[in-house]
């Protein structure tokens, strides 16, 4: 398969009803270069970002909603590597939470080290859990909101942010998934690796 490259992310299938926001931090923010990264193989080719390398930088995001259907809330937090201001690759966590709004407990709760399962923010198919989403290099969004037997997703660490002051926290995993467009077609991601600012209290 040709080479993918990660542009501007646009999430078209994203559920309507969630309301949301994404900062990234201004660039040389004061940290090394390499301690927000996220690296993966595509169909066996590896793609990698890097904060402060080659115009990437890691931001971070919230969103939520109300699903009447079920009376519960979803916090929707992400960690989203962006270039030129634009998303390139993001992982959204997702959890229904006690409070509407959701009180900073309920945001911390969404976070935690150990396995989790994927998830779906579609209106229709909603569902706790992990959902990553890109764009190739034709404008073809793929996202995990397909099958997923035999994929994985790890949270192995989850800190106090020391690094800097965007973010009260940083997350670390390991994953792989297949990921989908809106024809159904597939590629397979393997050996993926992320850390990231995680925790957006508003």
């Amino acid at each position: 398969m040709k080479r993918v490259i990660f542009r501007a992310f646009g999430f078209i299938a994203a559920l309507a009803l969630f309301t949301s926001c994404t900062k990234a931090p201004g660039n040389g923010s004061i940290h090394k270069v390499e301690s927000f990264y996220s690296s993966v193989k595509i169909e066996g080719e590896t793609v990698s970002y890097t904060e402060n390398k080659d115009g990437y930088l890691n931001g971070y995001g919230k969103g939520g909603a109300f699903v009447p259907a079920l009376g519960k809330y979803m916090e929707r937090q992400s960690t989203t590597f962006a270039k030129n201001g634009e998303n390139v690759f993001n992982i959204y966590f997702l959890k229904f939470v006690d409070n509407n709004p959701p009180t900073k407990e309920d945001i911390k709760s969404v976070f935690r080290i150990g396995n989790y399962q994927f998830g779906n923010s579609s209106q229709f198919a909603i569902k706790e859990g992990i959902e990553i989403a890109y764009v190739d290099e034709n404008g073809t969004e793929w996202n995990t909101r397909g099958d997923q037997t035999g994929s994985f997703f790890e949270v192995t660490d989850h800190a106090l942010n020391t690094l800097d002051s965007y973010t009260p926290y940083t997350t670390s995993g390991k994953f792989s998934c297949r990921l989908y467009n809106q024809m159904g077609e597939s590629m397979v991601v393997t050996d993926g690796t992320f850390k990231g600012r995680t925790v957006v209290y508003y």
